[in-house]
């Protein structure tokens, strides 16, 4: 999300949590927030004119949004799958080739997106900070560890720290 925002994207992010809702209206920047708990589709339309979204990235590891990110891309659009989920993924053909979609999976990068990454962190243009909202040292690790798999929690990201 924050690399399509510094690519120059319109960005909207989908989210069905209120908690991570407001995480991502107080900290993220983020231009338009998509209340997936709604009609999301209706809501992509108001956000972009009446169309949908070309691009659709589905990060949730979980299958039912998953199939559903192909119904939210505009014609000749593409759905990426950034997220790996232990079940299976069934869409309809006739829709998937009515709206001439791309299908990509993404799961590992390159040494050269891994350098591009350091290098736009290093310089500042991302601020990590906002998801940062746990961490630990290792001797607490094993005290901390379990709660922060624990939605009452609101982890977003958390860190081992040394």
């Amino acid at each position: 999300m924050a690399f399509a925002r510094l690519a120059g994207a319109d960005v909207a992010v989908m989210e069905i949590d209120e908690n991570r809702m407001r995480f991502v209206q107080e900290n993220l920047g983020v231009e338009h927030l998509i209340d997936g708990r709604g009609d999301a589709e209706a809501q992509l339309r108001a956000v972009f004119g009446g169309d949908l979204p070309l691009t659709v990235f589905d990060a949730t590891g979980n299958a039912r949004s998953m199939m559903n990110a192909l119904g939210l891309i505009e014609q000749g659009g593409s759905v990426v799958f950034i997220s790996l989920v232990q079940d299976d993924i069934t869409f309809p053909d006739p829709e998937f080739h009515r709206r001439e979609t791309t299908l990509i999976s993404s799961r590992n990068a390159t040494s050269v997106d891994f350098a591009r990454v350091v290098k736009t962190l290093e310089g500042g243009a991302i601020d990590l900070a906002p998801w940062l909202t746990h961490s630990a040292p290792p001797e607490e690790l094993i005290d901390e560890f379990p709660g922060w798999s624990q939605p009452e929690n609101q982890v977003v990201k958390a860190m081992l720290h040394f």
